[in-house]
């Protein structure tokens, strides 16, 4: 399995629907800090968007899609001169999954929330950078083209099974955004910037297909046919951690899934991830989360 499935996979995203926001101008909405990254596509008209702790204004455009992965509040608006409408207050107002502004019509965009286990956001998405725009002029965003006039139609229906289309559809369009961010910029960094590298890709699916196997640096670089002191190098450049740190790291975050989600005990889960003894792992996993597995599927 290739390592973007299997980190998709095992981190186990949820997916969150939103809503639908249109607008007429003047407009401009305030949105909270929030959990997770948010995927937004523009359907109709245009808007500026402007995040929290950063002087960048952007602007978007019908048929761009855009992720935001920082959590830090920001503002959709028509112009940053119009006061801005709390989007928790809009909400309480929300009609058949729209939220309208002024009456709408001159805007229309539709976002939805991915939930991330926070220590998976702090440990796959910390580098990314807040905003990855697909601007619907780009090369990579015809593919997203198709999903996205699926995804409004089944919006906009009252279709039996439309919330689960709608979920699947949403899966589809994050993984070619992630797919898009690793192919456009040559000089990523962080988890997805690893994806997009041949032999960085090649040695995160070696670790995260053998959670098992306690690797070491001169292993995974044989494999990929590098020098030790090149592929470490390498390595820490793109994603912050060195090899090992970056194994024990997955496996701890996978440790969390397991106590969180099944119903395997403690020396199973330590079992799974190649720790010799209960103990080693009890010792690694407080090591990391600063409480003892029992404690932390307790909480």
């Amino acid at each position: 399995m290739d390592a973007l499935s299997r980190a998709l996979g095992l981190i186990k995203p949820q997916t969150y629907i939103s809503s639908g926001i249109s607008a007429k101008t003047p407009w401009s909405i305030h949105i909270s800090a929030y959990r997770g990254i948010k995927l937004n596509t523009i359907v109709e008209g245009s808007c500026l968007l402007k995040i929290d702790g950063d002087d960048t204004v952007h602007e978007l455009k019908t048929g761009d899609c855009f992720l935001l992965t920082s959590g830090r509040p920001f503002i959709l608006a028509s112009d940053l001169q119009t006061p801005s409408m709390d989007f928790q207050d809009l909400l309480k107002k929300k009609d058949q999954g729209v939220i309208r502004v002024n009456g709408g019509g001159d805007y229309f965009c539709i976002g939805a929330r991915f939930d991330f286990p926070s220590e998976a956001t702090d440990f796959l998405f910390k580098n990314l950078p807040p905003l990855i725009n697909i601007p619907q002029t780009s090369e990579q965003s015809s593919v997203l083209r198709f999903s996205l006039e699926q995804f409004i139609e089944e919006f906009r229906s009252d279709h039996q099974g439309r919330e689960l289309v709608l979920e699947h559809l949403l899966q589809f369009m994050l993984v070619h955004t992630f797919r898009a961010y690793m192919n456009a910029d040559p000089q990523r960094t962080g988890w997805l910037g690893a994806l997009g590298d041949k032999n960085l890709s090649r040695a995160l699916g070696l670790i995260q297909n053998d959670l098992k196997k306690n690797w070491k640096v001169e292993e995974l670089a044989e494999n990929l046919g590098m020098s030790r002191s090149t592929f470490a190098l390498k390595f820490k450049d793109c994603l912050g951690f060195s090899p090992i740190d970056y194994a024990r790291n997955l496996k701890m975050l996978v440790a969390q899934q397991k106590l969180i989600h099944s119903e395997d005990s403690i020396a199973q889960i330590a079992e799974s991830l190649g720790y010799e003894s209960e103990s080693s792992f009890r010792l690694a996993f407080k090591r990391v989360t600063l409480v003892p597995p029992a404690r932390f599927r307790r909480q």
